[in-house]
């Protein structure tokens, strides 16, 4: 994601107190992504932030990052998401850069504070969806997330201006920690992808929310300060599913972050897709010839 301010916004971000929303491409390259800041750029250029422009492989410049392995919320990252994240530091190391532990870069009022602030997004949308939605809008039907997150708005409301203030404050804050950093390393999620029904809006509200604060405990940090950031998938789980990891950066410095990703893809290309495809067929055709040999 960029820095705030980066992209052109879309409507729905001039609505907000503070905007955590973001325009970007997912894909499958680093390539991909740097080619798309430097088209973006071609198009709009925010004046206050310094240029991307085009990129095209890791520079080779030393950098200072910062490593985080836990969340501000209390929650341990579980060990598979730990070790992947140690391993890509040591790996950093290995390549020429300096890793160094550092505090999470807020007040540690962050996560109540970015709770609060999703249950008035809740609570706007239940109350105004018609105007923000569709005409059609049903206030009734929305799933019990929404509306558990708009009834922890009604009974917390009072706190909202502290919240706000306190998020606001929160890019400067950052700022202020990442003085001397490049990046910083984190988990992009506290634990590896859970079941189908883990999540589901049917589980109730309360145990719902909990998982939510221990899955997606790292990346609401960008979000709120408004400081671009980069996943980048660097190993996966025994049943194949990717487990990947955060660099948050300098706001204006994206620049920094795909230098980074260029050089992790280059030293330690991750897997695609379709590898995972071939080597399932080539599994299934292994166990075919054994059975047909065990059937002659």
């Amino acid at each position: 994601k960029p820095t705030r301010g980066r992209l052109v916004d879309n409507e729905a971000a001039a609505s907000l107190p503070i905007n955590i929303i973001s325009e970007g491409v997912v894909t499958r390259s680093v390539r991909d992504t740097a080619n798309f800041f430097d088209q973006a750029e071609s198009y709009y250029r925010n004046p206050k932030l310094p240029a991307i422009g085009r990129i095209e492989g890791p520079s080779g410049r030393p950098l200072r990052i910062g490593l985080v392995l836990d969340s501000i919320n209390g929650h341990e990252t579980d060990e598979i998401t730990r070790q992947t994240v140690e391993a890509t530091a040591r790996r950093l190391e290995k390549l020429g850069h300096r890793i160094e532990p550092v505090p999470i870069p807020v007040h540690s009022a962050f996560p109540d504070d970015f709770a609060l602030y999703w249950a008035l997004l809740a609570f706007g949308v239940r109350a105004n969806g018609k105007k923000l939605l569709h005409p059609g809008f049903d206030k009734h039907r929305t799933d019990g997330l929404t509306n558990g997150l708009d009834r922890m708005f009604r009974r917390q409301f009072w706190r909202l201006p502290t919240a706000l203030w306190r998020l606001k404050r929160s890019w400067h804050d950052y700022a202020h920690a990442m003085a001397g950093f490049d990046a910083v390393l984190t988990p992009v999620l506290g634990h590896t992808t859970p079941t189908l029904g883990h999540l589901s809006p049917d589980v109730p509200f309360d145990t719902l929310f909990e998982r939510l604060r221990q899955y997606v405990s790292f990346t609401p940090l960008a979000n709120a300060t408004g400081a671009p950031a980069i996943s980048l998938p660097m190993s996966h789980t025994p049943d194949q599913l990717p487990v990947s990891v955060q660099f948050m950066g300098r706001h204006g410095c994206e620049r920094t972050l795909l230098d980074i990703a260029f050089t992790l893809e280059a030293d330690h290309p991750w897997p695609l897709l379709c590898d995972f495809s071939r080597n399932s067929l080539s599994s299934g055709e292994s166990k075919t010839r054994d059975s047909l040999a065990n059937t002659v």
